[in-house]
């Protein structure tokens, strides 16, 4: 990561992800956790640099409480035969298969906004102060349009972090209104002030100046994944 980046203070809570070829393998690992001697935040740092097994096991620990009672909850449910994937609501979950072969950013849409919205990722990293700090204003107002428009610069925040922690997905994904997100990520609207103009005239139902357009569909994901899918492995792009 940047150095300028660098979390100062560091989070209240770690992610944990251990991996294994086998079920079994995977269970033991949990098991030789010694709980009572474990620094969260180190633990984390080394299973980050592991590559990711067909067994994963993930969680999200505050304290090691909520260590002790997510790995206790894995062995109990991983002890079974032929165990499913499962989770533990708000604190862990298991799956298996093949590991990803890439990474996607998701920024999400308009369900997302919250009156804290970016103030955790303001506390912590350094850089993301300093972009707020050179976008002021940009959000002012009031009604629908502001709110949409600090979800945009709370993505582009949560973009600029990625970037400086050297991140290169291997997808950008927007949700709703998190799409516009991804044209300036993607590098293709590279001025802030023209993005967020953009976005106000999509959302404002009126019809955006120039002679393009822009369609909306409902439709069910198989209707429109099974073309894209036949047209990708036809070689159409």
């Amino acid at each position: 990561m940047n150095s300028a980046c660098t979390p100062s203070p560091r989070w209240d809570s770690e992610l944990l992800v251990w991996s294994a070829p086998t079920r079994a393998e995977l269970l033991a690992r949990l098991q030789a956790v010694e709980v009572d001697a474990v620094d969260l935040a180190r633990l984390s740092d080394a299973l980050c640099g592991e590559a990711l097994g067909v067994h994963r096991y993930a969680l999200v620990a505050g304290d090691r409480g909520e260590l002790r009672r997510a790995l206790s909850y894995a062995g109990r449910q991983l002890g079974v035969q032929n165990a499913k994937a499962f989770t533990l609501p708000g604190l862990a979950c298991y799956g298996f298969g093949a590991a990803p072969g890439g990474l996607a950013v998701l920024f999400p849409g308009f369900g997302a906004p919250s009156g804290t919205l970016g103030a955790d990722l303001c506390a912590l990293f350094p850089c993301v102060r300093r972009w707020f700090a050179t976008h002021p204003g940009q959000a002012g107002g009031a009604g629908a349009g502001a709110l949409l428009n600090g979800l945009l610069l709370n993505d582009l925040a949560l973009w600029s972090l990625f970037s400086a922690m050297g991140l290169r997905p291997d997808a950008l994904l927007g949700h709703s209104y998190g799409e516009h997100a991804v044209l300036h990520a993607a590098g293709m609207v590279g001025n802030l002030a023209a993005l967020l103009e953009i976005a106000t005239e999509l959302t404002s139902g009126d019809q955006p100046p120039g002679a393009g357009s822009m369609l909306a569909v409902s439709a069910a994901a198989r209707d429109v994944l099974a073309p894209l899918l036949a047209g990708a492995s036809a070689g159409e792009t």
